[in-house]
């Protein structure tokens, strides 16, 4: 008869069943470790967002207090050379230049001449 198998030929395996099992277990895997992997990635990249805008907001605050040393620097020589001007002496021209050295002297930076 040509159909249904006969009761001699339809038989329980343990094989069988385990591949059937492997079989689905690998159908669902992969887009389950797709999925996990996305969310992964994502995580870590927010993370990474979130890094680069903290160093951000740390390098923007060391941007303003570097301009506000350099505005008091600017001053000072300013100042200075304001004086040297409107003195005309020499000898307040040596003072200035006396007080400069040991500013540059005490600096946290040194400074070039």
């Amino acid at each position: 008869m040509i159909g249904f198998p006969s009761q001699r030929q339809v038989y329980f395996s343990p094989l069988n069943f385990m591949l059937d099992i492997i079989a689905v277990t690998l159908i669902f895997s992969i887009p389950l470790s797709a999925i996990l992997g996305s969310i992964y990635i994502k995580s870590k990249k927010l993370n990474l967002q979130k890094a680069e805008s903290k160093r951000l907001l740390e390098l923007l605050e060391e941007n303003k207090q570097i301009k506000s040393r350099l505005e008091s620097l600017e001053t000072i020589i300013a100042g200075a050379n304001l004086e040297m001007l409107t003195s005309g002496s020499l000898e307040d021209s040596e003072q200035v230049r006396a007080q400069i050295q040991a500013m540059k002297k005490q600096s946290r930076f040194r400074l070039e001449d």
